[in-house]
């Protein structure tokens, strides 16, 4: 393809097998300045690797670098004692993201594994390396709304250096995945725009903690912390509150 191309699609009165007629269906694209060969990369897995007490309905998510391909994920499995169990892939978080969703909850206290191989990106290129994570699940389902427990800096902090990160706490294990500093986890400026950010979180999945790219603003300055309802627990049970604090800096 050109670079810098629009490029669409579209069909017009395609029928199905009852004769219906499809109403116009229009999709476009612009291409980049350059070819991509760059292989896709995992950055993260949920529930993540040797965690225990998975609930058995857990949501089983990876998140890439890129856009990936589902056609390219039929040989992402889950697996117990080396047998895969079916699941039903969907992509998520602008296909960024890849779900498993199993047919039926998984085994209580067993060994589960993830094993991900040839995903390909949008470009079709592969990912370099297989990749396995294991985990465990608990007793059960979990069907408990996660709450949050606190917010630092606290709500309407003052003088609070420009070096800060921003931590957020919560009752219960969360889905590392349905964070993003963009969206569900963010930390606006005075102007209100985005301030660019990572998220890490604590080995217990309880604490999560934004860090700015850079200093913030001093002088003053108010900043906005924003944490969504749409965060979940490993269950997927959305967060019972959206949150959203302010702090000035020093």
């Amino acid at each position: 393809m050109t670079a810098n191309t629009t490029y669409c699609a579209f069909t017009q009165n395609a029928l199905d097998l009852d004769g219906n007629a499809e109403q116009f269906f229009e999709v476009c694209f612009t291409t980049g300045a350059s070819t991509d060969t760059t292989a896709p990369q995992v950055k993260l897995i949920s529930p993540p690797n040797s965690f225990l007490n998975v609930p058995t309905n857990t949501l089983v998510q990876m998140m890439f670098d890129g856009p990936i391909s589902l056609v390219s994920t039929g040989q992402v499995t889950l697996q117990v004692s080396g047998s895969p169990i079916p699941i039903t892939r969907s992509l998520i978080n602008g296909d960024r993201g890849l779900q498993l969703t199993p047919s039926v909850p998984l085994a209580p206290n067993t060994a589960h594994t993830i094993s991900i191989v040839g995903v390909k990106d949008l470009a079709g290129n592969t990912i370099a390396s297989s990749v396995s994570s294991s985990f465990t699940t608990g007793a059960g389902i979990d069907l408990v709304t996660p709450g949050l427990v606190s917010v630092t800096p606290a709500n309407l902090a003052t003088s609070v250096p420009t070096s800060t990160t921003v931590k957020a706490v919560f009752t219960k294990a969360m889905d590392a995945a349905s964070f993003d500093p963009t969206t569900t986890f963010k930390l606006t400026d005075f102007n209100g725009a985005i301030v660019p950010a990572t998220i890490s979180a604590s080995s217990d999945l309880k604490t999560f903690t934004l860090t700015p790219s850079a200093a913030l603003t001093g002088g003053g300055k108010t900043y906005t912390v924003t944490i969504s309802s749409s965060l979940m627990d490993l269950a997927g049970n959305n967060l019972n509150v959206f949150s959203t604090t302010t702090f000035t800096t020093q």
